[in-house]
């Protein structure tokens, strides 16, 4: 990609980001709407779980940056994290932000612990719905719904990053 900082460029960025995301809503939704017609509900959090990395990694690499460390799957954790967070979002949100200015220490465990505690507020109903079979088909919009919350908002910081990069 050019070097200069320009709106095409970074429309350019956006777009190559954008076709996997839709990719991975289409097989999240696909996937949880079958799982949840079947009555298939506790599985699925593996799945939809792997789903979120492998897009986080995908947008990742949209940007040009390697998922392959300790520091970029602390920022995924938090990227999930705050995507979900009601509560607590402008604390995360700050978090992040600061990450992303100053790349400080961080503590990977403790943010598996913060990110895995929303993951199970949010997701822990809608997956013992999902057991219920037909019922449980409802769980692919939440999960689509989610999983294009995750997406934007790592679009966003991905972008916020990249951009701070450049400059």
């Amino acid at each position: 990609m050019d070097s200069r900082i320009t709106r095409k460029n970074i429309r350019k960025q956006k777009n190559i980001s954008k076709s996997s995301n839709i990719k991975n809503l289409a097989f999240t939704s696909i996937s949880s709407t079958a799982l949840g017609i079947l009555g298939i509900g506790i599985p699925d959090i593996f799945l939809f779980t792997a789903l979120i990395i492998k897009n986080l990694q995908e947008i990742s690499l949209s940007y040009g940056i390697d998922f392959n460390n300790d520091k970029e799957k602390y920022f995924m954790l938090m990227i999930i994290e705050g995507a979900l967070a009601h509560e607590s979002i402008y604390e995360v949100n700050e978090r992040i932000n600061s990450f992303i200015e100053s790349y400080r220490s961080y503590d990977i465990d403790f943010q598996i612990k913060q990110t895995s505690k929303t993951l199970a507020s949010e997701l822990l109903y809608l997956k013992f719905i999902q057991g219920i079979p037909i019922v449980g088909a409802i769980s692919g919009f939440y999960d689509s719904k989610y999983m294009n919350q995750i997406s934007k908002y790592a679009n966003l910081k991905y972008q916020l990053r990249f951009l701070k990069n450049k400059l």
